[in-house]
């Protein structure tokens, strides 16, 4: 969470010069590496928030592809050619 927090403000501590240039090239990595040494431990984390094992795979994850060619949405697929082009 702190990590999380100073990324997201870290426009404020560089003006502040409460982190060094330095340091703030290297927290994007950082975080990496504590989004990875939590992940195996996923399932376990999402058991203890009583989350729902059913809800834990999405269609997008587990055969997603199956789910891409099949007609889930009754005709409403997304059109690509109407994003916005920047």
């Amino acid at each position: 969470m702190a990590a999380k927090f100073v990324k997201s403000n870290l426009d404020w501590f560089l003006l502040n010069k409460i982190i060094l240039e330095e340091a703030a090239l290297i927290l994007h990595d950082q975080i990496n590496e504590l989004i990875k040494s939590i992940g195996n431990h996923s399932f376990d984390i999402c058991e203890g928030f009583g989350v729902p094992k059913n809800v834990i795979f999405a269609p997008i994850y587990s055969g997603y592809q199956d789910y891409y060619k099949s007609d889930v949405t009754n005709g409403e697929h997304y059109n690509q050619h109407s994003r916005p082009k920047f």
